[in-house]
């Protein structure tokens, strides 16, 4: 019995290449857990295969195509969580707090401060 090679179509993702993704988009999630789900990740990994694919129709090299994938996979998550950092407003405690009173203030001398104007919950302190 005679064993006949297969030529793969370098085209098509190959097991390893999808193995790959996949080991990347778990190991890397984490990156954008917070607003991407992972189904939406591999499917991501999917797309920038067959943007790699699309835009380099001259390579048929599977070791060139691969790495190609590989590189436009992982600028792609890059891209995604970064974008979404730059995004992000960030919102500090401090920033939203109600300010400080007249005794907690750095720059005032407690012992200056007249306690008979100061009022609390409305009513006036004899």
């Amino acid at each position: 019995m005679m064993i006949q090679r297969v030529k793969l179509n370098p085209r098509v993702m190959t097991d390893l290449q999808r193995r790959w993704m996949v080991k990347v988009a778990h190991s890397q999630f984490w990156r954008v857990a917070s607003w991407y789900e992972l189904d939406d990740l591999l499917q991501d990994g999917f797309l920038c295969h067959a943007k790699v694919v699309s835009r380099y129709p001259h390579v048929y090299n599977p070791a060139h195509l691969g790495k190609l994938f590989q590189t436009t996979f992982l600028n792609h998550i890059h891209t995604l969580a970064t974008k979404r950092h730059h995004s992000i407003t960030e919102v500090y405690l401090d920033d939203i707090a109600s300010p400080p009173e007249p005794w907690e203030h750095p720059l005032v001398d407690p012992f200056s401060i007249d306690l008979s104007t100061q009022t609390t919950a409305g009513l006036s302190i004899p």
